[in-house]
């Protein structure tokens, strides 16, 4: 039904950007060099992994579960990513500025 492809590319959608956005930390992580600190960057790239093997073995996840790993992701991985920011380390909007509603 046209309401079930609806929720379909809904919930891809999401798992997209779910996948974008850890890979896109992984790599802003990698290039940070000296203007993190080791164990920040640690944290990250650690949740970063996580996110990605657990999006491997859960590519039939629903859209809620894709959306609060975003969530689960974006908390550990923003205050950090501000850090960055604030020493001129990252490109601008690496991390999908806007809080989803």
């Amino acid at each position: 039904s046209k309401e079930e492809d609806e929720k379909e590319s809904q919930r891809i959608a999401s798992k997209n950007q779910l996948e974008s956005i850890a890979y896109s930390l992984k790599n802003t992580i990698s290039e940070a060099g000296d203007k993190l600190e080791q164990a920040d960057k640690d944290t990250v790239t650690k949740k970063a992994e996580e996110t990605i093997s657990w999006l491997d073995s859960n590519t039939t996840a629903s859209k809620e579960e894709f959306d609060d790993k975003l969530k689960e992701l974006q908390d550990i991985a923003n205050p950090i990513m501000s850090k960055l920011y604030q020493a001129g380390g990252a490109p601008g909007g690496a991390a999908g500025g806007a809080p989803g509603g």
